[in-house]
């Protein structure tokens, strides 16, 4: 025989039970055919693979990939193992087997120098695409790629230099006997992993009724916190309104009492300086005439001649005019106040997400989503809705997510899916954000026509 058939499984640590469950599959091929089956440490959230031993890497003649959401979003499609991996399938020299555990971006294009790949090449696991996850037996999905491996390994186990007519009955007999010791090793097994698979199922029902639960009781929680929030909110709002009014009402009133004072002041004002100046001048009169009177008897007794004595009257006549106008104070005017707009409301046509602290600038959402479309109609989306609407960017739309999107209230009503942004991943590809996976983002080809998502418009306004 030749030397033995390796495989090598990559995967996450996520998937770290899946890849038990396998390798119990695949006992029974590794002891009729020889195999060895390799799997390093597993692949690790945010971190940099590194297989242990970089000589298996590198001879591997069959890669098993357990291709999840975790794997998809790790380094490790993005480092030069993974290209090498690509490498040896695109020289013929491995078979890649993806093997798709649940819902994930798994048929995206991968761009090198050499060449472009996507999965969608291989013999990708379960048939028909149907995702681990998604099925009510998972042991039928490892069958069928265990079965699959024995086609491709079965040819290299053999001897090439030994014809059919060289094999003797008794080699026929134990090869017969061989294959049906397989069938059964492959029946005892599949009802072992069958019966496992089946409490697997049972104690995640469990698992996921309580996470259910325990989710609902959050959200219950926290949508009770947030209305009890906003209706403090509101009441905070309306309080301030209420003493904002009281005070402004009262401070034209004291302007008001003020002016109405000072109007009733100035005329007895006026009143007790004109009628002081009389008073002084008739005051300067009495003496002036009693001065005079005194300085003619003086006269008279030391005249000898009888003299007529001539008396002066100076008569001082005080005349003031003045003119007393009423003056009006009018109360400042005040300029009309602007309602001052919040995150989630309405406003011209959509839902506000972003708003200066004045109120008077921001951007709205549109109301209803669009598409789903390719990513050439979506950058044209002020065609089919209007002037001023358009595409928004990556930025824009975590903002809408935080806001009024899944990461907040969802007051904007989006959908768990896709949406395309005006963000541009690289020369062919544009990025985009899925409301569902907590602001995951994702980037696709925005030129092939069957790439369709959603759109959520926006427009900027000023008031």
């Amino acid at each position: 025989m030749n030397r033995k058939t390796t495989i090598y499984v990559i995967y996450t640590w996520e998937n770290n039970d899946v890849m038990l469950q396998l390798s119990r599959h695949l006992e029974a091929l590794e002891e009729a055919f020889g195999l060895t089956i390799w799997h390093d440490d597993p692949i690790l959230t945010g971190q940099q693979w590194k297989p242990q031993n970089e000589s298996r890497f590198n001879q591997a003649d069959i890669f098993l990939l357990l291709v999840s959401d975790a794997f998809m979003h790790s380094e490790f499609i993005k480092q030069l193992e993974f290209k090498m991996v690509i490498d040896r399938y695109k020289a013929g020299k491995s078979t890649v087997l993806p093997l798709i555990l649940n819902e994930c971006p798994w048929d995206i294009d991968f761009d090198s120098d050499d060449y472009n790949f996507n999965l969608n090449e291989l013999h990708v696991f379960p048939e028909g695409r149907k995702p681990l996850s998604d099925w009510d037996s998972p042991d039928q999905a490892y069958n069928q790629i265990a079965a699959h491996i024995k086609k491709v390994v079965a040819p290299t186990s053999e001897d090439p230099t030994k014809e059919e007519s060289n094999i003797t009955p008794e080699e026929k007999a134990t090869n017969t006997e061989k294959e049906a010791q397989i069938a059964i090793n492959f029946s005892k097994e599949g009802a072992k992993a069958k019966k496992n698979a089946e409490e697997e199922k049972k104690i995640r029902k469990e698992a996921e009724a309580m996470a259910n639960r325990k989710a609902t009781e959050e959200k219950r929680l926290k949508e009770e916190a947030e209305a009890k929030k906003s209706a403090e909110e509101e009441n905070r709002l309306k309080k301030e309104k209420k003493a904002k009014r009281e005070a402004e009402a009262a401070q034209q009133a004291r302007i008001a009492a003020e002016a109405n004072q000072k109007a009733r002041e100035t005329p007895q004002k006026e009143y007790t300086a004109k009628k002081k100046r009389m008073l002084i001048g008739l005051l300067v009169a009495v003496l002036a005439t009693a001065a005079i009177w005194t300085f003619s008897r003086l006269n008279n007794n030391n005249s000898k001649k009888e003299s007529t004595p001539i008396v002066a009257t100076d008569t001082i006549a005080v005349k003031d005019s003045i003119t007393s106008q009423k003056s009006v104070i009018d109360p400042p005017k005040k300029e009309a106040p602007v309602s001052k707009l919040a995150i989630g409301d309405t406003y011209d046509g959509g839902i506000v997400f972003v708003v200066d602290p004045s109120g008077k600038t921001g951007k709205t959402a549109h109301i209803d989503d669009a598409g789903p479309m390719t990513w050439t109609d979506a950058i044209k989306i002020h065609e089919e809705l209007g002037e001023g609407w358009r595409l928004p960017s990556f930025d824009e739309l975590r903002i809408m997510y935080q806001t009024i999107g899944q990461g907040a209230t969802n007051k904007g009503e989006f959908a768990d899916k896709l949406y395309w942004s005006a963000t541009a991943y690289d020369e062919y590809q544009a990025r985009l954000i899925s409301f569902r996976k907590s602001n995951t983002s994702y980037h696709y080809n925005k030129n092939a026509e069957h790439r369709k998502f959603r759109v959520r418009a926006i427009r900027d306004f000023s008031r």
